[in-house]
């Protein structure tokens, strides 16, 4: 069982490592989320398209672009991967 101290350390080690990656911005939150949601839309359209169809290759594009692309910066990627190691 931990002591209320450990708990406090823990936790100001998890703050330490969050405070090393900066915050996004209220810009960088609206980019990323408009990516998520165009990369799931596509991927949703993806399902039911054609292999054929002349709209395949940008839907392929965005899906693959939009929904990973803000991931792939490294400040996003850290805040990220530090929220869901906390968790």
């Amino acid at each position: 069982m931990q002591s209320d101290q450990d708990r406090l350390d823990l936790f100001r080690v998890y703050l330490d490592q969050i405070g090393r990656h900066p915050l996004l911005t209220k810009q960088d939150e609206i980019a990323l989320s408009q990516a998520y949601e165009a990369g799931l839309d596509a991927q949703l359209k993806l399902a039911d398209t054609d292999p054929d169809d002349p709209a395949r290759p940008e839907l392929e594009a965005v899906a693959e672009r939009d929904a990973l692309a803000a991931l792939r910066r490294p400040e996003i990627r850290a805040r990220l991967e530090d929220f869901h190691g906390a968790a």
